[in-house]
């Protein structure tokens, strides 16, 4: 299958360049139906970022998303990690009962995930 040019607008980091042609488009005196017809958005897309942009500049294109809070803690990941990282597979179930997640990092992992298989 050929990737189509809308496949690489559309990914996550062409969001910033849609919003931006969208805006530089209707700047240079397009009509917002002929940019929803050429970025495949809709005409509110077209107005919500003019409006961002006059009223935050470039910056406000961006994309803002951090990212959610950490999962766990770097000990925690350090004491899962060392756990496993000589075995070639491992029970979940064995875990559990092994005491060596009783701090409570590999049991939230578990039980927060509805985990039983082996891994």
């Amino acid at each position: 299958m050929m990737l189509k040019l809308e496949e690489i607008i559309n990914a996550a980091e062409g969001r910033e360049i849609k919003r931006a042609i969208a805006v530089k488009m209707i700047l240079l005196g397009f009509k917002a139906k002929d940019i929803c017809d050429l970025l495949e958005v809709s005409d509110a897309f077209v107005s919500k970022w003019k409006i961002i942009y006059e009223n935050e500049g470039a910056s406000g294109l961006r994309l803002h998303y951090k990212g959610g809070p950490q999962f766990l803690t770097d000990a925690q990941r350090r004491e899962i990690y060392f756990h496993l990282r000589d075995k070639p597979h491992y029970s979940i179930i064995a875990w559990k009962h092994s005491g060596i997640g009783s701090s409570g990092a590999m049991m939230s992992f578990i039980n927060r995930n509805n985990l039983t298989t082996i891994f």
